[in-house]
């Protein structure tokens, strides 16, 4: 299921895990610190055993996966290449797939050393993701189309650590809601987020009558040193397993980890908008 052809889908084992496990000046280099396994996926389970998801299959988990949200719904092709709708359940010990037209479900896992924020980092609603260009880092705004109205821009702020590279996460209008209401539902979620977890989000989320602004979110900044050290323990007894320990210093190492997990997220292969995901709980 999620596989574009029998190919795609092979039956491997995972390899190692490898989780971060916090934020230290440890005086190690680079070249001495244990790389993260950037073609673990995500895989799902079928009468053979543990299969892979296709590369773009495997992208949009990923990215709906670190949001935060226990279900999230979209569109995957099937292993008979054709697309069909579906559910995905990331609760911890119970995650499994469900695809709504058949009502068929599987059961399915994170790659290893993949874990969710501790918080919800967007609403309940419709997201899409792009993926920061040079031009677009280090600004506080930038302008994107709404793929429901091609007539009709949204305004995003962008966190300012967000680097070239990273994957964002931003909030957009369901089919019968305006960009007003988005900003509404995500400036009262921001309320409860630790200080950590709000680094990551674009500041000045807005609901004001015609200046609307939505935050970004930078995708597994938690994973790259953002809200670990104070999630770490938390983790660490969700997980339940054994924990490899990843230690990067809090200068130049964790850009350069952060644009190694952009790279692990992958690329669902498609433009800006073609593919949205609705987040459900």
């Amino acid at each position: 299921m999620g596989c574009s052809s029998s190919k795609a889908a092979t039956c491997t084992k995972p390899a190692a895990p490898v989780l971060l496990a916090r934020v230290i000046n440890d005086g190690k280099t680079k070249a001495q610190r244990k790389p993260i396994q950037k073609d673990s996926k995500f895989q799902w389970m079928d009468g053979s055993g543990w299969q892979n998801y296709d590369s773009t299959s495997d992208a949009k988990l990923k990215q709906a996966f670190l949001v935060g949200r226990s279900e999230c719904k979209f569109e995957l092709r099937n292993k008979d290449g054709k697309t069909d709708k579906y559910s995905f359940f990331f609760k911890s010990g119970t995650m499994s797939q469900k695809n709504i037209v058949t009502g068929k479900v599987r059961q399915l896992r994170a790659p290893w050393g993949m874990f969710p924020p501790k918080q919800a980092m967007l609403p309940k609603g419709d997201m899409i993701v792009i993926t920061l260009t040079a031009e677009q880092a280090g600004k506080m705004m930038i302008e994107i189309q709404n793929p429901r109205r091609k007539d009709q821009s949204i305004t995003v702020s962008i966190p300012a650590k967000a680097r070239k590279g990273q994957k964002i996460a931003i909030p957009i209008p369901g089919e019968h809601e305006v960009v007003e209401d988005v900003a509404k539902k995500q400036a009262e979620l921001n309320k409860g987020m630790s200080t950590g977890a709000k680094v990551a989000v674009g500041a000045g989320v807005t609901a004001a009558a015609g200046a609307c602004v939505v935050g970004g979110v930078i995708l597994g900044d938690h994973l790259a040193g953002g809200t670990l050290a104070e999630d770490v323990t938390d983790i660490a007894a969700d997980v339940g397993e054994d924990i490899a320990e990843f230690a990067v210093d809090a200068g130049d190492a964790i850009g350069d980890f952060a644009e190694d997990v952009g790279d692990w997220l992958g690329d669902t292969g498609e433009d800006v908008g073609d593919w949205i995901c609705s987040l459900v709980d």
